[in-house]
């Protein structure tokens, strides 16, 4: 059995790093190794490209430094007051605020000014350090927090990345990712 539930032959097995039960990439990687007879330490670290939630992201926690995911999320923080926030990997958030009224105000003191907007399907994150918008399509699930998954991330040159994912119940992240040619 893997830290995350899943099982298979493989899936205690070091020399192979993708579980064919889950599909996670993951390794271990040891720390310390205190060898004693009596008593032994030995401190490792798990990490893995998968964690259940709710949301249904494929992600670790949004700020933890080896996440790859990008996921934006809306909270209802009450009082009619919202946060809206995009992660966009190793780590990297971006966050917002405001009145549910679609329009936002940058929180966190980034070098660049982005931007968001929002639709009633989708978020819009304007990126000006890499000349990028990234969309994100709404996954309504009637909480205080909305999840979106990202669909598309066009650059200022006309080219895109658009993601499809899995209508499979329990599959994680994206199903194909096409470039557009």
């Amino acid at each position: 059995t893997q830290p995350n539930g899943g099982t298979s032959s493989t899936a205690n097995d070091t020399n192979d790093p993708v579980s064919t039960a889950t599909r996670e990439y993951f390794f271990y990687e040891r720390l310390l190794n205190l060898r004693s007879p009596t008593l032994p330490l030995t401190l490792e670290v798990f990490h893995g490209s998968q964690a259940f939630d709710l949301a249904r992201f494929d992600h670790l926690p949004g700020d933890f430094v080896h996440n790859h995911a990008v996921a934006a999320r809306k909270i209802d923080v009450g009082f009619g007051f919202f946060q809206l926030q995009f992660d966009l990997g190793l780590g990297f958030r971006v966050s917002f605020e405001g009145p549910n009224t679609g329009v936002w105000t940058l929180t966190d003191g980034h070098r660049w000014k982005y931007e968001a907007q929002e639709t009633a399907g989708y978020y819009y994150l304007k990126d000006p350090g890499s000349q990028r918008v990234w969309v994100f399509k709404k996954v309504p699930n009637g909480s205080f927090i909305e999840p979106a998954e990202c669909l598309q991330v066009l650059d200022r040159n006309g080219n895109s990345l658009t993601y499809t994912r899995s209508t499979e119940p329990g599959v994680k992240g994206p199903a194909s990712v096409t470039d557009g040619h």
